[in-house]
């Protein structure tokens, strides 16, 4: 027999398919496990697990029942705009191959005036500038911390912004202290409060509310504003010819021949399970905050419409005219005088930082894209030996 997890996984779908279609082997297999469900008590851990796969429940959150569809209200779910994606997404209008550039598009590297290297250029003149803007109190930042950041915590599934990755000082620090750190030194420096957005979703609001709660200290200095996530998207059964792309044109590690028929294996069980689920339809055989998902970075300002967590800033602070945006990792983000008198002399509308890239740098970069410059993500390249070409990697730094 094989564990509790495994059938909790695996036998709803079978009695959800006729006896005919499932082969001998399976049959025997759900045989056994029936015998061994009857022989056990009914408070029993593989009884309750399998029926907590095959029955719906509600699940307790704080003191209330809260199910997905409240969940996704409660969130800003939007309905129409999740009927369009799906409708395109099985129509083929979009998917991991749509993303991609055609092959005959022609990537270079960018040319020496397309960027300004701060490296080398005296910009003493737009450092006075930077720092005026200061002194006038007319910058803000907005720090993006929606996500759990599992490539951090190594799986853990903790709020990345919260995740104490480094030692200083005698005591282990997380994201948020370094950040808060930053924007206190420059409000000591030029003498003016620094409005520092925490920008928020389903998964790290509550936990980062809660630690500005009990931390008063950590915001000393900082005049800290959390902005709710308002939008959330639910996740759909995805399609096979995406799974194939993603396995097929994607590089992959090269196993030795066993664990080659072992994935191969489990990559068919895959492409069988969403299509009998139904590629495209939504995803909620899992519990609610499972089947969520959060929208990505281009939402978080317009979140900062909905929940009016902008409008607050510019009540308390009318003379706010430049906002620098940037993840909650990127640690080298700062309210640098001699960048935010660059942008504002350029008169730009945005001003994107990006660092010299180095090998192991993978996921796109800065280019010239048919002689247009953009920055590509790595999915849209077409040849893989096209991003090692390219001298620069955004560092999603955004003033």
């Amino acid at each position: 027999m094989m564990p509790d997890r495994y059938y909790a996984m695996f036998a709803p779908q079978w009695l959800r398919s006729e006896p005919r279609l499932l082969s001998p082997l399976t049959r025997l297999e759900l045989e056994r496990f029936g015998d061994r469900c009857r022989d056990a008590q009914p408070t029993s851990r593989s009884v309750q697990s399998f029926l907590e796969h095959i029955l719906p429940a509600r699940v307790q959150s704080g003191n209330a029942n809260v199910n997905l569809y409240e969940l996704l209200q409660q969130h800003g779910f939007d309905a129409e705009m999740h009927e369009q994606i799906r409708s395109d997404l099985r129509a083929g209008r979009i998917g991991l191959a749509q993303n991609r550039l055609p092959a005959n598009v022609q990537i270079e590297d960018v040319r020496g005036d397309d960027v300004t290297d701060v490296r080398t250029q005296d910009l003493a003149g737009s450092r006075s500038i930077g720092e005026a803007a200061l002194e006038r109190g007319e910058v803000g930042v907005i720090t993006l911390a929606a996500g759990v950041g599992s490539r951090w915590t190594r799986g853990a599934g903790v709020v990345k912004a919260l995740n104490p990755f480094c030692k200083f000082a005698g005591r282990h620090r997380n994201f948020i202290e370094v950040h808060l750190a930053k924007t206190r030194r420059v409000w000591r420096q030029f003498g003016q409060q620094i409005p520092h957005v925490v920008t928020t979703s389903y998964m790290t609001e509550q936990p980062l509310r809660d630690y500005f709660a009990s931390s008063a200290e950590e915001r000393k200095g900082a005049d800290v504003y959390v902005s709710s996530g308002k939008s959330i998207g639910l996740r759909m059964i995805p399609m096979s010819r995406d799974l194939q792309f993603a396995w097929e044109e994607l590089p992959q590690q090269v196993l030795d021949e066993q664990q080659e028929k072992v994935r191969s294996s489990l990559r068919a069980a895959l492409i069988g399970w969403a299509r009998q689920m139904g590629e495209g339809n939504d995803y909620t055989d899992n519990l609610p905050l499972q089947c969520m998902h959060p929208v990505g970075h281009w939402y978080e300002f317009p979140n900062m419409l909905r929940n009016g967590t902008l409008a607050e800033i510019l009540e308390r602070q009318p003379q706010l005219k430049y906002l620098l945006l940037h993840n909650i990792d990127t640690l080298g983000a700062s309210l640098d005088p001699t960048l935010l008198g660059l942008h504002i002399a350029k008169n730009n509308c945005l001003s994107f930082e990006v660092i010299a890239r180095r090998l192991e740098d993978r996921g796109g970069g800065l280019a010239r894209v048919n002689g247009q410059v953009r920055i590509l993500e790595g999915l849209a390249i077409p040849r893989e030996e096209d991003e090692f070409g390219l001298s620069f990697y955004n560092s999603m730094s955004t003033w």
